[in-house]
């Protein structure tokens, strides 16, 4: 664990040093992105025509799916070598609970298959999203199917060197690609909104990137997004304000989106309710999570706060610590906050010191220092947390005076 001792009044930021925050080299730079095949609408129907003519499967004559055979093929650059492929599903009359997903190429004027894969007991396709959301430069293949049972899955296919291999699949009610940050970030991808449907016309909403061929939440996105989020169901409580699920939806989107004194009042809102669908664990852990968030520090530091009303707001401090500068000894307080719970603190001096690898590798989602006065209040607040530009902020605020450092 690489840990920085702060010796001296405050913490300075000449002992925080991480390599290559501020240097990161835009993806822009280094990848060539993948590009769609604009057709004229003219050339698009010469080429779907095209690709169904002869297409069988088995002997059989295909039924593309999809609302009609002019939306059931899609043209794309997937080699991203300026050839186009023809992606189309299908079923056929033999098996019409299977559906047939093929990626065909042009060779020598003939269409021929380049890789195929099928799903089973498939009742329809009600999406099919071709997009780079890994930011590699490749794209995703993503297949919304209708199962018999009645739910919708959406399966992930990424792009390797040998064709696509399935990645993920995951259920769903409602699914959307969009570049959420549009163009405020380098990033290449585009995301993946889900969203799950809990009861009447509350969702669950996520908004995934690929992250070493896996599904993550795409965290840096949530302030682009969530606002949207939480305009929609702040319409919905102002129409059922007893409704828990609508107002427990309502504080998480509020999280995702930052604002942590608004989600709290919602949780309050909440707790306060005769009755709810919402379980008592459920309404805790989303509590958490929001005290667990670095702008839950930022929205609630007051200083002059006693050690009692510090404890209310952020639990239990994980260890005291002292801090000597200016010939003068303060005392103060660490919390050690969220992440991935495997953090352990192994310094044994009691100085202030920063765990930067813990918050760059996600054990820790931020480390506040906390220094009382001679009267035994907060006398300042020093707010260490991990940036999405790689770099460790501060925030600190000391006598009603709020300022951020940027350590690189």
């Amino acid at each position: 664990m690489v840990s920085y001792t702060i010796p001296g009044f405050m913490l300075a930021a000449a002992f925080l040093f991480l390599t290559g925050c501020s240097s990161i080299a835009s993806p822009e730079e280094s990848l060539q992105h993948p590009t769609s095949s604009e057709f004229t609408q003219e050339e698009k129907n010469e080429q779907t025509a095209d690709v169904l003519e002869g297409l069988t499967e088995n002997g059989e004559e295909v039924m593309p799916a999809g609302t009609d055979k002019k939306s059931a093929v899609s043209f794309h650059n997937l080699n991203n070598k300026g050839r186009k492929e023809g992606m189309v599903s299908f079923n056929t009359p033999s098996e019409e609970d299977t559906l047939h997903t093929w990626i065909l190429g042009k060779t020598n004027g003939d269409w021929e298959k380049h890789w195929q894969t099928k799903h089973e007991n498939v009742t329809g396709l009600k999406d099919q999203y071709v997009a780079d959301i890994s930011g590699n430069g490749r794209y995703e293949i993503m297949l919304g199917l209708q199962k018999e049972s009645g739910k919708k899955e959406l399966h992930l296919y990424q792009k390797r060197e040998d064709g696509f291999r399935q990645m993920e699949t995951i259920e769903y009610d409602k699914v959307k690609i969009e570049d959420v940050r549009e163009e405020q970030d380098y990033s290449p991808e585009k995301e993946l909104i889900v969203w799950r449907k809990d009861v009447d016309q509350a969702y669950d909403v996520e908004i995934y990137n690929v992250e070493n061929s896996t599904l993550a939440a795409a965290e840096q996105t949530y302030d682009n997004y969530f606002p949207r989020i939480v305009n929609y169901y702040e319409d919905l409580v102002q129409g059922a304000p007893e409704h828990g699920k609508y107002r427990y939806y309502l504080a998480n989107a509020e999280r995702k989106s930052g604002n942590t004194r608004s989600a709290m009042e919602s949780i309050d809102e909440l707790k306060s309710m005769q009755q709810t669908a919402v379980k008592e664990k459920d309404i805790e852990k989303l509590e958490q999570k929001i005290r667990e968030m670095p702008e839950y520090v930022m929205d609630h530091a007051v200083n002059g706060y006693s050690k009692e009303e510090v404890t209310e707001l952020f639990g239990q401090h994980d260890e005291a610590v002292e801090e000597v500068g200016g010939g003068k000894t303060r005392e103060g307080w660490r919390f050690d906050m969220g992440g991935t719970g495997n953090y352990s603190h192994s310094e044994a001096s009691s100085l202030p010191t920063v765990s930067t690898d813990a918050l760059d590798e996600g054990k820790l989602e931020y480390q506040l220092f906390i220094f009382w006065n001679e009267n035994h209040q907060a006398a300042r607040y020093s707010l260490f947390y991990p940036g999405n530009d790689g770099c460790i902020y501060e925030y600190r605020l000391e006598e009603g005076a709020e300022s951020v450092e940027v350590y690189d």
